[in-house]
């Protein structure tokens, strides 16, 4: 009769602890796995980025009844949250995929990094609108002084010019290479994606020629010069000089 009261005792005092871990992880945004609810085990719900656990609970002693968790790592196929606005997130499992799935993968992987390459692009293009706008004044005072000497026309050199823009990229010679060398308030990656497109990676050090950014650069030139009014504002084939014309007042 003593044995079967104690053991009534006992199975309720379990109990009781039991109810008390369910509390205790709950409240901590945890949820059971439905299909252990026979067992004292939970599952973490976290936020991206943090890692999925599986909490298995036990007492802490005699003395204190309150939940302990012992905290491990699991691995999760299917589990419903507890509460409708909790949610499973984390580290993904490491399940294998399938070949298409796969494929999928490796497409939004690309999309991320062509986004991201998209954006370094255009810091490049608004940082060379300010260049183009600052070389466009340098044109137009060049041929404010040919004005003055009573000519209607100005031939300027648009690689001497862009050395009037302290922000303007520098370059050096090396092995009778004309290299840039320093990119001011822009980046070398910069101009790569806006030029060279996103597809390729840019590898950092690579060397860029000097002709060839002001190759990029002399279109959108000559562009803002036509909208300047000139009778006539071409490039002179094979150099970097840039011809003006105007019309003669005795014309």
């Amino acid at each position: 009769m003593f044995s079967l009261m104690l053991r009534k005792q006992r199975s309720a005092q379990r109990c009781k602890q039991r109810q008390q871990q369910h509390a205790w992880v709950e409240s901590r945004g945890c949820a059971k796995d439905p299909k252990k609810l026979s067992e004292t085990q939970f599952y973490k719900l976290g936020a991206l980025p943090h890692a999925i656990f599986a909490f298995s609970c036990h007492s802490g002693g005699a003395g204190n009844r309150a939940a302990n968790p012992r905290v491990r790592q699991a691995r999760l196929s299917v589990l419903k949250p507890a509460r409708p606005r909790a949610h499973f997130s984390g580290r993904p499992l490491r399940e294998k995929m399938s070949f298409a799935q796969k494929l999928t993968k490796i497409v939004g992987d690309k999309r991320e990094e062509h986004q991201s390459r998209e954006k370094l692009a255009a810091k490049w293009r608004a940082h060379e609108s300010m260049l183009i706008a600052k070389l466009v004044d340098k044109f137009k005072g060049k041929c404010m002084k040919e004005a003055e000497a009573e000519k209607c026309e100005a031939s300027v050199s648009f690689a001497t010019l862009v050395r009037e823009i302290p922000e303007f990229p520098t370059h050096v010679i090396t092995d009778s290479q004309h290299l840039v060398d320093n990119w001011g308030d822009g980046a070398a990656h910069w101009w790569y994606y806006a030029h060279r497109g996103v597809n390729q990676q840019f590898v950092n050090g690579s060397p860029i020629s000097f002709a060839e950014l002001l190759e990029s650069m002399m279109p959108r030139f000559l562009e803002n010069l036509q909208d300047l009014g000139f009778q006539s504002c071409t490039r002179e084939p094979g150099t970097w000089k840039v011809m003006a014309s105007w019309r003669d007042p005795d014309g």
